[in-house]
């Protein structure tokens, strides 16, 4: 289905869609997201979310809002602090990728890729039902890039991804939209999404 941006864009997420999202610089990808995430409104049309609807929003200057003079362990209870059982907050900084010694150090000498985990262990904590993920692999390395693809394959709500990295688009989607100026074009395959962007 072909679908014109600012005419007819129909989109459904559930909990089962990890969207791949590609195009050309200044296509709407951006828009596509802010119009979701509440950041822009829809001149025409509407934005519509089910009852108790929980989103997150990992951007590629997410990392910048950290405190670097804190450990991530402290960053977790700041962000939690109704979360009694701390073991709890350990535990998923682990699943996040981060090893048990990093948690208890400051951040100020942490690499780009250990500022993303962190910020991934606090947006995936509350199990939100959707993440959108907006160029999460910039000032990252290969070895990072995997360890995030790891983590994004073991979050259980739907997805939403915008990356230059084709790598991480094929490990993560099951659905790929190309978005070019005037057209929204969805894909079961990345191959095909590449051709028509």
């Amino acid at each position: 289905d072909v679908f014109i941006f600012g005419k007819k864009t129909n989109c459904t997420i559930t909990a089962a869609t990890r969207m791949g999202i590609m195009g050309p610089n200044g296509a709407g990808k951006s828009t596509f997201l802010k119009l979701l995430t509440g950041r822009l409104t829809p001149t025409e049309g509407t934005v519509t979310t089910a009852k108790g609807f929980k989103l997150a929003y990992f951007g590629q200057h997410s990392a910048q809002e950290l405190d670097l003079s804190m450990t991530p362990f402290e960053h977790m209870c700041k962000k939690f602090p109704e979360v009694k059982q701390q073991g709890k907050l350990r535990h998923h900084l682990k699943k996040a990728g981060m090893q048990d010694e990093m948690n208890d150090t400051r951040m100020k000498g942490f690499s780009g890729g250990q500022k993303a985990r962190v910020i991934f262990a606090e947006l995936t904590f509350n199990c939100p039902h959707l993440l959108i993920m907006d160029e999460p692999t910039n000032f990252l390395d290969l070895e990072t890039v995997d360890s995030l693809i790891a983590a994004c394959n073991k979050y259980p709500g739907a997805m939403l991804l915008v990356t230059h990295s084709r790598h991480m688009l094929h490990s993560c989607g099951n659905i790929y939209l190309s978005i070019t100026p005037g057209r929204f074009q969805f894909f079961e395959d990345i191959k095909s999404c590449e051709r028509a962007t």
